[in-house]
């Protein structure tokens, strides 16, 4: 049973002939560092988690087995595992195992999101302001994390004033000389001379509250940049999304 298992302890030779793999040690290492960070918020948001976290072996004397068991007695312990891990660690834990999966990597289809995967946009001497370029195709029920990458340069010369930006809460990304607020999750600046590969990558914000809005609108700004000559250009955008695996 779930609690036999957890009562039995290795004897010294099984731990020994029975080590775990430097990959694993590695990953569970990390998974266990940033649950370490995390336990206060998480321990608030689920009570049943933390009981039966509790009752799991320090990660000094932790069988993998062990860790399987309580994965598949509680199949709803992957969710939260995942939510309050960051996206790098979530994916490592899934690299564990096919058991261990928390997350898989999507690309929205072409039903999904249809948007021009390029740029190039001049910059008034007057405009100083930043635009919205398009909506991210993100549904925050399904989705742990988003990015969105891509090649980018400005015009070759001068001040370096391009941004790409993802927003959220209705908000909108600062103009030139403006402070960024709150709603600004994830950024980019300023533009290179020469073309460069950027990225963001911003997790799907979380709340205890279980009357959190599923339908969050995630945005992708940018900007230009005032003063005369300045231009903007992007190639091969692409975005991906890291979803919950049993929510695919």
């Amino acid at each position: 049973s779930y609690h036999n298992i957890h009562n039995s302890r290795p004897t010294a030779d099984q731990r020994q002939t029975n080590l775990p793999s430097p990959q694993y040690r590695l990953n569970m290492k990390g998974f266990k560092k940033s649950m370490d960070k995390r336990y206060s918020r998480f321990a608030k948001c689920s009570k049943r988690s933390k009981r039966i976290l509790r009752e799991v072996p320090p990660s000094s004397m932790i069988d993998y087995s062990v860790f399987l068991a309580v994965m598949n007695d509680h199949t709803w312990l992957k969710r939260e595992l995942a939510e309050y891990l960051s996206g790098k660690d979530a994916l490592s834990m899934s690299l564990v195992s096919k058991q261990s999966r928390l997350l898989e990597y999507t690309t929205p289809t072409g039903d999904e999101w249809v948007h021009e995967r390029s740029l190039e946009r001049y910059g008034p001497p007057h405009d100083y302001e930043a635009f919205e370029w398009f909506t991210l195709p993100v549904n925050s029920s399904t989705t742990h994390t988003m990015i969105v990458a891509g090649m980018w340069k400005d015009q070759g010369w001068g001040n370096q004033k391009g941004m790409i930006s993802i927003v959220t809460n209705n908000g909108q990304a600062p103009n030139e000389f403006k402070k960024r607020s709150k709603d600004v999750i994830s950024y980019v600046e300023p533009s290179p001379h020469r073309w460069e590969a950027f990225q963001l990558v911003s997790p799907i914000q979380k709340s205890c509250n279980e009357s959190i809005d599923k339908t969050e609108l995630y945005k992708v700004w940018a900007r230009v940049g005032g003063g005369g000559g300045h231009r903007l250009f992007v190639q091969g955008l692409n975005v991906r999304l890291l979803k919950y695996a049993d929510e695919r």
